[in-house]
């Protein structure tokens, strides 16, 4: 016999799950066959872990979205963005072919420009300054 077997998970309702259930979602997650690249499988295992870590540290109010594995992306974007405004000809050392190069660099741009907005408001609504290049990259 050979059986297919779907399960839905709503990251939304994590926290009402059970403990048993968060653990089953955690090995489904991990077990799930989709490539490595696909990024809603890839979010469906961070939310679970961050749901899992938030119920074992649950007395104290951790912080669970300061480092990503997107921070390594995103501080990389800033660079070529930076590097691209200063004129330094290395930006274009992506692999890419000089065209899609212009158009990822493009993109890279504009997602940075959004995550820094992003992090802005974020800043300004907690009340912190924006820290500076140095403390952005720790």
């Amino acid at each position: 016999m050979k059986t297919a077997v779907t399960i839905e998970v709503d990251t939304d309702a994590l926290r009402n799950v059970t403990d048993a259930h968060l653990v089953n979602l955690w090995h489904v997650a991990q077990a799930n066959p989709a490539p490595m690249e696909d990024r809603d499988a890839g979010q469906l295992a961070e939310h679970i872990g961050r749901e899992i870590i938030r119920r074992f540290i649950a007395e104290r109010d951790p912080e669970l979205w300061a480092r990503q594995g997107s921070h390594a992306w995103f501080c990389e974007a800033l660079t070529l963005r930076e590097r691209a405004a200063a004129g330094d000809p290395a930006q274009a050392a992506a692999p890419a072919p000089a065209a899609d190069a212009a158009e990822d660099a493009r993109g890279l741009f504009a997602m940075a420009d959004y995550f820094q907005t992003v992090a802005n408001i974020a800043r300004n609504a907690a009340g912190t300054s924006a820290p500076d290049a140095a403390g952005d990259a720790a």
